[in-house]
């Protein structure tokens, strides 16, 4: 009987499939957000934890996954990654250390953290120039204060723009 060729292949394509731990896709209306408990339904706020074993912990709101890093609810040296969704694409999730944040009083999110995620360039300032607020890049969103990362949204409203 001949050896079979074939395994060094299957082997290869068995490890690439394997690869780096990353985000999945969010089940809104049914998962919770790891730090407030709350059930995830807007996709534009939504942010992932990702440990090094591969766990995926979700967030109801940017705020929430600052909130949780901060307060080092996971070691730091578990920690793989982090993803933020994008406000205008929702369902591409952007590494949030390189992501660009807006956080504008216009913007009502799930927790109050006022934090919306963008790729680089035009939107991000399409968008400032239309909800005002200030650009920032995620180390300077981690040094915020917990109050404005963390807070509860007042009222029943629907999160989204504020008038």
């Amino acid at each position: 009987m001949r050896p079979h060729r074939g395994w060094p292949v299957a082997f290869f394509v068995a490890v690439m499939a394997c690869g780096q731990p990353g985000p999945r896709p969010i089940r809104y209306g049914e998962e919770l957000c790891e730090y407030c408990r709350m059930t995830i339904t807007d996709p534009r706020f939504a942010a992932q934890l990702v440990t090094r074993k591969g766990r995926i912990l979700t967030f109801d709101d940017i705020g929430g996954l600052v909130a949780f890093v901060n307060e080092e609810r996971i070691p730091p040296a578990e920690v793989h990654s982090l993803w933020v969704n994008s406000f205008t694409q929702p369902e591409i999730q952007l590494d949030a250390t390189t992501a660009h944040f807006l956080q504008s009083d216009r913007l009502r999110t799930p927790m109050g953290s006022q934090l919306a995620a963008f790729l680089p360039g035009r939107e991000i300032e399409r968008h400032k120039s239309e909800l005002g607020g200030e650009v920032l890049r995620w180390g300077e969103v981690l040094a915020l204060p917990a109050h404005s990362v963390d807070d509860e949204s007042p009222g029943d409203e629907d999160p989204g723009l504020r008038p």
